[in-house]
């Protein structure tokens, strides 16, 4: 009987596979007709996103835009501060003065360049301007900071998500920052600024005569400054107050 085991399993499993055959013969017209309607489902949708397509191509393409409020800093809340007054009001001047296009606000570690350059960025809740945009950020002391700053940017002039992560590198997220400001007059105000870049790695570009738009950054070297015509370039030195001024001042503010 031995050798009938394997011819039995044999049978047992070719009449396995005809019932199977067997079966979906029987069903033949029901699989046909399910497939043609999957068919028909998918044909619907195939059209519909085609539809979809054509229509969005026919659409005008929309540019990004600034954000509806022109000022994109906030009113920084100081601490009565003493001898800076002076260097505002010089710096505000530069702002007004079309020629200046970059102002270096520099000196040692702990002078004040970060409170002058917030009281500055305060006068701009305060005074009257025609800047469309006004943009504070810190200059993070790390390999990527370029990628950074333009994060902080980007996120200050709404550019979407969805936009912004399609960038494969700076390059790309440069041109974004350039295509929103582009046409634009903005302000862009730096704070600790370490090392020499050129601009257009930020998207930020200030070569266009009828632009007007200014750079502000604070650095504690004279050394630093930007590729660009030295002539569209003024330095305001942020020093300690003589102990005697300083003392008088405390003496006033204290009457």
């Amino acid at each position: 009987m031995d050798f009938l085991s394997p011819i039995l399993e044999i049978g047992t499993r070719l009449w396995g596979c005809s019932c199977k055959h067997m079966a979906y013969i029987h069903n033949l017209e029901e699989n046909l007709q399910t497939l043609r309607s999957e068919t028909d489902a998918l044909n619907h949708r195939s059209r519909d996103v085609w539809h979809r397509l054509v229509a969005a191509e026919q659409q005008p393409r929309m540019r990004l835009k600034l954000p509806s409020l022109r000022l994109l800093v906030p009113e920084w809340p100081l601490e009565k501060t003493f001898g800076l007054d002076s260097a505002v009001e010089r710096v505000w001047r530069y702002i007004e003065d079309a020629n200046v296009k970059i102002i270096r606000l520099c000196g040692i570690g702990d002078v004040g360049k970060a409170t002058l350059l917030k009281k500055v960025s305060n006068e701009f809740h305060r005074q009257s301007h025609y800047f469309d945009a006004v943009i504070w950020t810190k200059v993070a002391r790390e390999e990527d900071y370029i990628e950074k700053v333009q994060e902080s940017v980007r996120k200050k002039l709404d550019i979407p998500d969805a936009v912004w992560n399609q960038c494969s590198g700076e390059d790309e997220k440069g041109a974004q920052i350039f295509s929103v400001l582009n046409g634009k007059k903005f302000v862009i105000l730096l704070d600790d600024l370490w090392e020499q870049f050129n601009l257009l790695r930020l998207g930020i570009h200030l070569r266009n005569d009828q632009n007007q738009s200014k750079l502000i950054f604070t650095a504690r070297s004279l050394g630093l400054y930007f590729d660009m015509d030295m002539e569209a370039t003024v330095t305001v030195h942020v020093d300690c107050l003589p102990p005697e001024q300083a003392l008088s001042l405390f003496k006033d503010d204290c009457r």
